[in-house]
């Protein structure tokens, strides 16, 4: 039984393919900006083009598509929740009644419009972590805040903490599949089809899980200080960031389309 699997943010796929091979800054600056098109789109066919450019990088990074898509259904109770409410509350035009009850035109739109921007948001934060391994997402937080240092601000630290918080949770995600494994074989009931029961089955899982998150917590913190990683120390690189021609060109497309989209099509 796979509980935690279809949950893929956090997870590194390594193989491949133009999308792996570029930098790590340059991928999370990429990613910014497709997040904010697609916060800033306010029009259908704008939200339509960047499915088209996000489902485009999913076929340039080799990634199987199934595997990506299904990180939604981690997200499925959201989604359902925010069309809910577009659907039930929005203004405009009935097209459906009963009772109490009714739908508008308004409403069904921003209800597909909303949960399709959410959708969009998850698979590019998936993307992200499934085509960059760890030191090269720490490496890329920290480069493009290194002009926050000028404040004074402990850019280091703050890039591990973005960097763990994506990496943890695959961690997190096989303890509790291990804990779900343990309770199955004590003869807990994890595959009711009834809501309610199925929230309850998932409470023993809970203070289990808790204490493995403490000691992985330990466990890292003695890594990272066997390593001696602390405060006031110039951390150093193995492999220096050079931006390629790849780098620049994916910089300049994804900008390009990004503006154009968001300004022309608004």
């Amino acid at each position: 039984m796979k509980l935690f699997s279809h949950i893929q943010i956090g997870r590194y796929y390594p193989i491949e393919s133009p999308i792996h091979s570029l930098e790590g800054v340059v991928k999370i600056l990429c990613a910014l900006l497709l997040m904010l098109g697609v916060l800033l789109v306010n029009s259908p066919y704008s939200l339509l083009i960047f499915t088209l450019m996000i489902f485009t990088i999913v076929f340039l990074s080799a990634l199987p598509p199934l595997q990506v898509l299904s990180g939604l259904r981690s997200i499925m109770v959201i989604l359902a929740i925010t069309a809910l409410v577009q659907l039930l509350f929005a203004p405009g035009k009935v097209i459906w009644k009963f009772g109490p009850i009714e739908i508008t035109n308004a409403g069904l739109t921003n209800g597909l419009f909303y949960s399709l921007r959410i959708i969009l948001l998850t698979l590019i934060i998936s993307l992200l972590t499934l085509t960059t391994p760890p030191t090269e997402l720490l490496k890329g937080f920290s480069t493009l805040m290194s002009p926050l240092r000028l404040f004074r601000l402990p850019v280091d630290r703050i890039a591990m903490v973005l960097t763990l918080s994506f990496r943890f949770l695959p961690v997190l995600l096989e303890r509790a599949e291990e804990i779900s494994i343990s309770q199955l074989s004590r003869g807990a009931n994890l595959d009711s089809k009834k809501p309610m029961r199925r929230a309850r089955s998932l409470f023993p899982l809970i203070l289990p899980l808790f204490v493995a998150c403490f000691r992985e917590a330990e466990s890292l913190s003695v890594a990272m200080a066997s390593r001696c990683y602390g405060e006031g120390r110039k951390r150093t690189s193995y492999r220096v960031t050079r931006l390629r021609a790849g780098d620049l060109l994916a910089i300049l497309i994804v900008t390009a389309l990004t503006v154009g989209v968001t300004i022309l099509l608004h």
